[in-house]
């Protein structure tokens, strides 16, 4: 499914498609589980995928993220069958991935001129 908001009211044609998507596959189906795990990975690629030039920041804080879905989304499965250790090495890269993602959001807000260490007031 692709999905693209150009206007008002597009938002109520996502939210049915995906309440859809969700009563056919169920939400605690192993298949929903796949679908999201593969969307993160779709966007990751696309995220790093970065134009010419240094990507900045903000693209890499975006992409952080993403890794960070896909840890706490590997830890939350860990944990629903049982595997304890599992949910504690990615909930350990959810941790390190957020910080990593907030620092990316500092650096942005300081390259705007926003935030302690930027040089513009």
């Amino acid at each position: 499914m692709s999905t693209r908001l150009a206007g008002a009211g597009e938002i109520e044609d996502v939210f049915d498609a995906v309440t859809g998507r969700g009563e056919q596959v169920g939400p605690d189906s192993g298949l929903a589980a796949n679908v999201l795990a593969n969307r993160l990975e779709r966007t990751a690629t696309q995220v790093s995928a970065a134009d010419e030039g240094e990507p900045g920041p903000g693209r890499d804080a975006s992409l952080i993220a993403v890794i960070a879905a896909s840890f706490a989304l590997a830890a939350q499965l860990h944990a629903d069958h049982g595997g304890v250790q599992g949910t504690r090495k990615a909930l350990g890269g959810v941790a390190e991935a957020m910080v990593d993602a907030v620092r990316g959001v500092h650096a942005l807000r300081v390259a705007i001129g926003d935030g302690q260490g930027s040089t513009e007031e």
